[in-house]
């Protein structure tokens, strides 16, 4: 009978032993560069699905300020294990992406930046020279992310607007084949800007129309307009509905001049025939980071 050492064992037992370990090791590095990233995705309870819009006013009432992007991120964090599927953000500049971005990262979302202004730093101090525009975060890896800008015909001042609106979106691969959006359209109520508005509210539904058809989308943002409003029920009488379901929508904007005057400007819309919601929206005011509130919405894919 063989006797062998207290918790030793034959070299070359010692050493075929390691071999197989070190080969693990390699493979199981092997697999996680490998493995597609819906491998690799958190898992996402579809029961507790949630995506979740905010326009941080980043110069409007921020002018650049980092805190605003911590607070956004502190927020999130703060829904865990039932992080918010994507998250909607407008007016950005750059520098607050870059945070948001770095921060959301950790928690494991990926982003998109799409710009709506280019600053020249020598002569313009907004952003402190940087890039303005929309952001949509996303959990489920980067599949792809796409900006779709509104043409030069339906612009507030034609191709000479400093802010081209656009829409930017990120498609997951996992939930597969969903696409999250985030748009922020032209805001004032004169007859020409409502006017604008109404053509770019046509613009982005085409868009999110012909998304639907492969794939589903979500599409957040600050719309600039209640829903009384003939552009926005457009949407509604074309199959689209909000995560708010109070018939006038409660309000997720507070004028900076007139605190007493709210307005509903933002929204959470899906296609009826692809999503329904499984509760009525969360909606509360950031006191003191943003003039528009916090709306977190609860789709159920279909």
């Amino acid at each position: 009978m063989e006797v062998r050492e207290k918790n030793k064992m034959p070299t070359i037992q010692r050493q075929t032993l390691r071999t197989v370990l070190v080969t693990l090791a390699f493979i199981g590095g092997l697999v996680a560069v490998l493995s597609p990233p819906e491998a690799q995705a958190r898992h996402v309870d579809r029961s507790r699905l949630n995506v979740m819009q905010l326009n941080i006013a980043g110069w409007s009432i921020n002018k650049a300020n980092l805190a605003v992007a911590d607070r956004l991120v502190d927020s999130v964090a703060d829904r865990a294990p039932g992080l918010p599927l994507a998250v909607s953000v407008n007016e950005v500049c750059f520098q607050q992406w870059e945070r948001l971005y770095n921060r959301l990262q950790v928690l494991g979302y990926t982003g998109h930046f799409g710009p709506s202004i280019f600053h020249d730093p020598k002569k313009d101090p907004a952003c402190e020279g940087k890039a303005f525009g929309n952001a949509i975060f996303w959990l489920g890896g980067h599949a792809e992310a796409k900006t779709f800008w509104i043409p030069d015909s339906h612009q507030i001042h034609g191709a000479a607007t400093e802010e081209k609106r656009n829409m930017v979106c990120g498609r997951p691969y996992f939930p597969e084949r969903t696409w999250y959006c985030s748009v922020h359209l032209v805001n004032g109520e004169d007859t020409h800007s409502r006017e604008v508005r109404r053509q770019q509210a046509d613009d982005i539904r085409a868009i999110a129309n012909v998304l639907n058809t492969e794939h589903r989308a979500i599409i957040m943002g600050d719309f600039n307009m209640s829903k009384d409003e003939p552009a926005m029920q457009q949407w509604f009488n074309g199959f689209w509905l909000d995560a708010d379901n109070d018939r006038d929508g409660r309000p997720t904007w507070r004028s900076t001049k007139n605190k007493t005057i709210t307005r509903k400007l933002d929204y959470i819309m899906v296609r009826a025939d692809r999503f329904s919601f499984g509760h009525d929206a969360f909606i509360i005011e950031v006191a003191g980071s943003t003039d528009h509130w916090l709306v977190q919405g609860y789709p159920v894919f279909k």
